[in-house]
């Protein structure tokens, strides 16, 4: 599985579509800073990363996560840094011989990073 990961601070821009004739299915999420944060409003939030660890870790989870759900690629850019409300902060693109396998690799990596990664989130105050 190839597999492409970018942790910056610069603005999301999804990457281009990729042409493989072997995925029937492209899965593709984004997590957007909303206005809401443990039930009190906020205007925008901050991530932190361990880089170095951090974008290991997320290699070794889609390493694994691809043995019981086989998929051509993955794509994850995270942003870090100041965000505001309405803005991206995570991009994934998952692409797959089969919707089943993309879906179910895609939720479980999504529950692996907020569980694993060294990947912290702060609200500024509002």
């Amino acid at each position: 599985m190839k597999v492409f990961v970018r942790l910056s601070p610069d603005p999301i821009t999804p990457l281009p579509d990729i042409a493989d004739s072997t995925s029937g299915a492209v899965v593709t999420f984004s997590g957007v800073v909303r206005n809401v944060e443990q039930n009190q409003p906020i205007t925008s939030l901050f991530y932190e990363a361990y880089h170095p660890m951090a974008e290991t870790l997320i290699r070794d989870i889609l390493r694994q996560l691809s043995l019981p759900y086989p998929c051509s690629s993955v794509e994850v850019l995270h942003r870090l840094g100041h965000i505001p409300i309405g803005e991206t902060s995570l991009w994934i693109r998952v692409l797959a011989p089969h919707r089943a396998e993309a879906f179910s690799l895609l939720t479980h990596f999504l529950d692996r990073l907020k569980q694993d990664v060294p990947i912290w989130k702060t609200k500024p105050s509002p």
